[in-house]
């Protein structure tokens, strides 16, 4: 899947410049699910934009969604087992049996022995 790749460098850059702190990602085949901290260099709508510009320029028949679906996390509790939600959605979905043998997610506050592999972030 080039075009998860692809999206993986560009989340990776965000996180890299501090427009967001990544929590987790999981980059399922016709979507992304992405929980971070906002940083205070852009905007939601700003960060969305630049994801989707720069994703877009290496993936010529990337067909980008109008809008995006945006939920608030007002505190800490349940962060976790939000994450974990979000990253087990390859396994709801039936495309993987185990999270481990999905490639295209990660979350930072697991080590790598978990993971089973590196990840960027």
């Amino acid at each position: 899947m080039y075009f998860a790749r692809a999206l993986t460098k560009t989340l990776f850059y965000a996180h890299q410049h501090n427009w967001v702190e990544s929590i987790c990602f999981v980059i399922m085949p016709d979507h992304l699910h992405w929980l971070f901290l906002l940083g205070k260099r852009k905007s939601l709508s700003q960060v969305i934009a630049s994801i989707k510009r720069h994703s877009s320029k290496s993936i010529d028949e990337l067909r980008w969604q109008a809008c995006f679906h945006d939920h608030a996390v007002r505190n800490d509790e349940g962060l976790h087992q939000l994450a974990a939600y979000i990253i087990h959605n390859p396994v709801r979905a039936g495309i993987v049996e185990s999270i481990s043998a999905y490639p295209y997610w990660d979350a930072y506050w697991l080590p790598e022995d978990d993971r089973g592999y590196n990840h960027p972030l």
